[in-house]
């Protein structure tokens, strides 16, 4: 809370007060231990001057009374060191305390995951290539396993402008890609409906929904509360990102389960929509897709609508148009440079995702989209 920050901060003004109040008794314990090392060398010093040795007799007759002394000098030098021991003992703590309220605050004022934490961006990107992977398995249409209908699907490549007819290798090679897009779209779709409350369901299975509507809105609050209240600190500048990558990291740790009804029937729809273009003959396969189709539905929510959120900047993602321009900083495919002007992209299977600024040097690409490219026409 609010308060506990505010608490948080002025505990660490106070230590590092008091830091300073130790650090300056230790100082000036050494200057004392330096003065009473001084004396403690002048009183057994054995070499007499002439005037000392004139005066022996009457130093004899007082030993007993510097013996005394020198013990006592001894004494208080040594509970003198052992006072300096335990106030540096305590500076040394104070300060290990200090930095780890210090690296507390910083935590609370930075937005990026450090590397061995589970969002930061290494580990998003392999999740999306884990998903591209899963994919490409899930939408296959070539083997003595699967049967392309031709005619959906040549109605499909039609659709999306490309200029390729099954059957033959190449409609193979693009009609696997485009089922790729169609497959993702179809998963957003989904969860966009059931985000919208479109979707019937149990309240039970409504608990994801009622947290991203909450979180959105107190995101929103706090944003208004940053532009319309004044003052100077940072905390509630990144008040609203911190919300934002917490709430949608706990979600993607444990939302959307495999039995939730969003999973299943999604899934189940995602199975009747690729077989309309392709049949699965061996049974053992058909099985292995529905699993796949499960763990990619799960997968899919996973990344564009949970671990896209929990970045310090939110990525969005970019699906390419047949006919449209090659850009090589944004695809990648059986394309080289020199070929950007005299080709153009046939089909998008998986989006590029990335901070797209507007500028080519600015932005910041996770993964590049996946084209089969064609020639352009004359």
């Amino acid at each position: 809370s609010n308060k506990q920050l505010i608490e948080g901060t002025q505990d660490i003004r106070e230590l590092l007060k008091t830091n300073e109040d130790l650090t300056a008794q230790v100082k000036e314990l050494m200057k004392e231990n330096s003065k009473q090392q001084i004396a403690l060398g002048n009183l057994t010093k054995v070499s007499w001057n002439d005037n000392e040795s004139q005066n022996s007799k009457k130093l004899i007759g007082n030993s007993t009374i510097l013996e005394d002394e020198l013990q006592g000098t001894r004494d208080t030098q040594e509970l003198s060191k052992r006072e300096n021991e335990n106030l540096k003992a305590q500076v040394i703590e104070l300060i290990k305390e200090n930095s780890k309220q210090q690296a507390a605050l910083d935590n609370l004022t930075n937005a990026f995951w450090n590397d061995d934490e589970l969002h930061n961006s290494k580990k998003l990107i392999q999740y999306i290539t884990d998903l591209q992977d899963m994919l490409t398995d899930f939408t296959m249409v070539q083997g003595s396993d699967y049967k392309i209908i031709n005619n959906e699907a040549n109605a499909l490549l039609r659709a999306f402008r490309c200029e390729v007819n099954c059957p033959s290798l190449r409609a193979s090679l693009v009609l696997g890609f485009l089922l790729q897009r169609v497959i993702i779209v179809k998963i957003l779709v989904e969860v966009e409906k059931y985000l919208n409350g479109m979707l019937e369901g149990s309240r039970g299975t409504a608990l994801e929904r009622d947290i991203v509507n909450t979180t959105e809105t107190l995101i929103n609050q706090t944003i208004l509360l940053e532009k319309n209240r004044k003052g100077e600190d940072d905390i509630t500048k990144i008040t609203p990102i911190k919300i934002r990558q917490h709430v949608y990291s706990a979600l993607s740790c444990r939302g959307f389960p495999s039995d939730h009804s969003l999973i299943t029937t999604t899934a189940s729809k995602l199975l009747h929509k690729i077989n309309r273009f392709r049949k699965i003959v061996d049974e053992e396969t058909k099985n292995e897709m529905d699993d796949l189709a499960i763990q990619i539905t799960h997968k899919v929510i996973n990344i564009f609508f949970f671990s896209f959120k929990t970045q310090a900047s939110v990525p969005t993602y970019k699906f390419f148009d047949a006919g449209q321009a090659l850009e090589p900083h944004l695809m990648q495919g059986a394309f080289g440079n020199d070929d950007s002007e005299k080709s153009e992209v046939e089909v998008c299977g998986f989006p590029c995702i990335g901070i797209f600024t507007g500028d080519e040097l600015s932005d910041k690409i996770f993964i590049k989209a996946q084209i089969i490219p064609r020639s352009k026409r004359l």
